[in-house]
Order: C-alpha cells, then sequence, then structure tokens
C-alpha cells in the first residue's frame, strides 16, 4: 500500500479531492509497469514485498547481507548494494537496526541513487538519516517518500510533516484486529518446532554456531 501510495502520489492527490481541485496541477505518475523496486532486506518481510510488487508487473532487485538460494529469489535479481542504489526507482527497507545499518541511507547513499528516486521505509526510523533524507528531497534527489517509522518517533521531522511530497504512517503497520493472536501463535508455533526439530520456524539467528 505504501509503495502505491508513494509512487502514485497519494497525499498531493488527496488533498486535491478535498479542496475540490479535482486533477488540476497534479503530475503525471510513474507506471508500476517494469518499475524496478530495490528491496534492502530479504528477510520474511522483504520477500511477501516481493511477491506483491512482482504481481503488479513491477521488477525486484534486492540487496541482503547473503544472497538467497536461487530457488528463493522467484525471480528477483541480487546487486551489491551500491548497485541497487543506482539501478532501483524505488527503494524500499525491510532490514533490522543495527549499529550497521543505523544511517544506511545518507547523503553519500542519496547521491548514488537515480534522480527522482522514491524512498519507502517500513523498517526502522533510523535506518535512515533523516536530516539526510530531507536534505535530498529539497534537492530534488528524492522525489516522494512514504514513511511508517521515524528516526525520533514519535516525533516527526517538520519538513516531512509538512510536505505534500510523503505519505506519513504512525508506525502502523502492526494495527489489525488479530495482532495478539497472531504473534501469540507465531511464538508457540517457533517453541513447537524447536522442540520437534531442533530450529524455530522463524529464527533470527542461528545459535546452533554458537
Amino acid at each position: 500500500m505504501l509503495i502505491l501510495q508513494t509512487i502514485r502520489n497519494y497525499t498531493q492527490a488527496a488533498e486535491n479531492v478535498r479542496k475540490g481541485d479535482w486533477v488540476n496541477g497534479l503530475p503525471f505518475t510513474p507506471n508500476v509497469h517494469g518499475l524496478v523496486v530495490g528491496i534492502v532486506g530479504m528477510g520474511m518481510i522483504g520477500k511477501l514485498v516481493r511477491d506483491k510488487v512482482t504481481a503488479l508487473g513491477m521488477k525486484v532487485v534486492y540487496y541482503n547481507r547473503t544472497r538467497l538460494p536461487e530457488e528463493e529469489e522467484k525471480g528477483a535479481t541480487y546487486l551489491e548494494f551500491d548497485q541497487l542504489l543506482r539501478q532501483s526507482r524505488l527503494i524500499t527497507l525491510h532490514c533490522p537496526l543495527t549499529p550497521v545499518t543505523r544511517h544506511l541511507l545518507s547523503d553519500d547513499q542519496f547521491a548514488k541513487m537515480q534522480d527522482g528516486v522514491f524512498i519507502v521505509n517500513t523498517a526502522r526510523g533510523p535506518v535512515i538519516d533523516e536530516e539526510a533524507l530531507v536534505r535530498a528531497m529539497q534537492n530534488g534527489k528524492v522525489a516522494r517518500c512514504g514513511l511508517d517509522v521515524y528516526e525520533n518517533e514519535p516525533k516527526v521531522h517538520e519538513y516531512l510533516a509538512s510536505s505534500n511530497r510523503t505519505v506519513l504512517l504512525p508506525h502502523y503497520a502492526a494495527f489489525v484486529d488479530t495482532i495478539f493472536k497472531d504473534v501469540e501463535t507465531e511464538a508457540l508455533n517457533n517453541i513447537k518446532s524447536w522442540m520437534e526439530k531442533g530450529v524455530p520456524n522463524t529464527p533470527v539467528n542461528d545459535p546452533n554456531r554458537a
């Protein structure tokens, strides 16, 4: 949803309707068919995003700490991080926040991207240097961004909050009415799998390597 809203200029379009301006002043937006989406972090969520955008005709490239086995890529192309920055029209973040990924996107990384790139972050706010993001939006490097997380949440950067080139959500992805049941079920299934097979269904690391 956030990817499509960002590409299709949702905020400005919605403002136009509410003001009675209809399509007046709205620019054409890219056709999503064939648009190159760069996924940073191809874990469970990254794979789900890949499947959804591929169904809409987008082309997926990805960067991950380790390349997936070919049978798990499902048509996505693995790129080194700098290659992904240069080749993607939209970059969507699905990596954990660690000392390595803090400010993963900052001035140097934005400079390598295409002019008019779209940025989406549903991972963790500090993965993006927000001051650098604002500079990239002000100089035209970033056309629009869609954010569900923020570097200093719940505080939102003044520029991002006031711009009609941003789609903003309040860290809202998990706000569905089955969330608590889903989390409990996943936890119990992980415990069951660990007891029966020696490995959970959705591990974040491999304790057997310790």
